[in-house]
C-alpha cells in the first residue's frame, strides 16, 4: 500500500508541475500577444523585458523540465 500511496503522491506532483507550466506559458504567450499589439516604443521595450525575463526566470526552466 505505502508504494501506491508514493506513486499517488508522485503523480499528482507531476500534474501540478505540468499545468503550472502550461499556466506560465500561456502567460508569456499572452504577454506575446499584447505586445504584438502596443504601438508605443516605450511600453513595447517594456513587456519585451518582462518576457525576456519569464523566459530565463529559474521557476521556468523547473517548471519545463
Amino acid at each position: 500500500m505505502r508504494i501506491d500511496a508514493t506513486l499517488t503522491r508522485r503523480l499528482a506532483r507531476r500534474a501540478f508541475v505540468a499545468k503550472a507550466a502550461n499556466a506560465f506559458e500561456a502567460l508569456r504567450l499572452k504577454l506575446a500577444a499584447l505586445y504584438a499589439r502596443l504601438s508605443d516604443r516605450a511600453a513595447r521595450a517594456l513587456l519585451a523585458e518582462i518576457i525576456a525575463r519569464l523566459a530565463d526566470a529559474p521557476d521556468a526552466a523547473a517548471m519545463r523540465d
